[in-house]
């Protein structure tokens, strides 16, 4: 069983989930226990929404059930506009989830290139260690994401 492509299998279907269920309608449609209102309209890409529930007092830093933020779904998704606005409005770049990965290693393993330079030129923390003891740059080395790797390595990180 290759866990890798079995989690981002996962990840997809439930993005595609939600894209149908709010081009429906079903705008408050959540996962029972999986996530936030703002992780959602973050992972949906509501730009719109997640401005207003930053406006309205949203905790920019809120989880969902695996501790993801709604920057770590933006990485994950290379939402490169949403993770602007997340980060512009003081989401934190070097938030862990449960697993202890932070969005850099999302984005370096999905090879979100805009995301990963953005991270970084925010602060992000490019030898961060998850709970594997995985790197930003193993992650990338690992989904075989040259370009990432080599702008990892170009920011000084450690192999």
């Amino acid at each position: 069983m290759n866990q890798k492509k079995d989690f981002a299998s996962i990840r997809t279907q439930k993005y595609i989930v939600f894209i149908i269920f709010s081009y429906l309608g079903f705008i408050g449609f959540s996962f029972a226990g999986d996530s936030s209102l703002f992780v959602e309209k973050a992972m949906q890409n509501k730009t719109t929404e997640v401005k207003q529930l930053i406006k309205d007092g949203a905790d920019i830093n809120s989880k969902d059930d695996g501790g993801n933020t709604g920057l770590h779904w933006a990485a994950s998704f290379g939402l490169t506009e949403m993770a602007k606005i997340l980060i512009s409005n003081g989401a934190d770049v070097n938030i862990k989830n449960n697993d202890g990965n932070a969005p850099l290693h999302w984005a370096a393993g999905q090879g979100s290139t805009a995301i990963v330079k953005l991270l970084i030129a925010n602060g992000a923390d490019i030898n961060a260690k998850g709970k594997s003891n995985w790197t930003p740059l193993r992650w990338a080395d690992a989904m075989d994401k040259k370009e990432i790797s080599e702008i990892l390595r170009k920011a000084g990180a450690k192999p």
